[in-house]
């Protein structure tokens, strides 16, 4: 027998993350490491929150502020850093689920198009999940005005 795949398919390593009830995967390969943060620990610079790690400030990014996510206060939460050097950048998420071989199937819909996001997988639970496209929300944080990243 024979089995034909789209070209549009990818098997990719991926980390399931949680914000709200909302549930994300991230490229692992994108991904340099996953840590815990102390939310007393971030602190707020011209409208950006920092964190300071491994010597260096880290810009946060709040997928739940991003993505206009109800979100609960937690006494921790993880940060995703993606990016190295300069371009590091921490996705903050409420918990970090694992890590999980996803298939990617991309958007190609324009009129489903958001930024940030590069596609979408099924869990084995049969649960639908958005695949962050980590370059596109880091260049997206970086190149946004001040007064935007504030109202975010």
């Amino acid at each position: 027998f024979a089995i034909t795949l789209p070209l549009t398919l990818a098997i990719i390593d991926g980390i399931i993350a949680h914000v709200g009830d909302q549930t994300f995967a991230v490229p692992q390969s994108a991904v340099q490491e996953v840590i815990e943060v102390d939310p007393d620990k971030l602190r707020s610079l011209e409208h950006n929150e920092l964190l300071t790690h491994r010597g260096h400030a880290l810009p946060i990014v709040r997928l739940g502020r991003l993505f206009r996510l109800a979100t609960t206060a937690r006494p921790r939460l993880h940060a995703i850093v993606v990016g190295t050097g300069l371009s590091a950048v921490g996705l903050l998420v409420d918990r970090v689920a694992g890590h999980h071989e996803i298939v990617v199937k991309t958007i190609v819909d324009p009129l489903i198009h958001v930024s940030g996001v590069s596609g979408a997988t099924e869990l084995g639970d049969g649960r639908l999940v958005l695949i962050l496209d980590v370059a596109a929300l880091s260049r997206g944080f970086r190149e946004r005005p001040r007064v935007e990243r504030a109202s975010a």
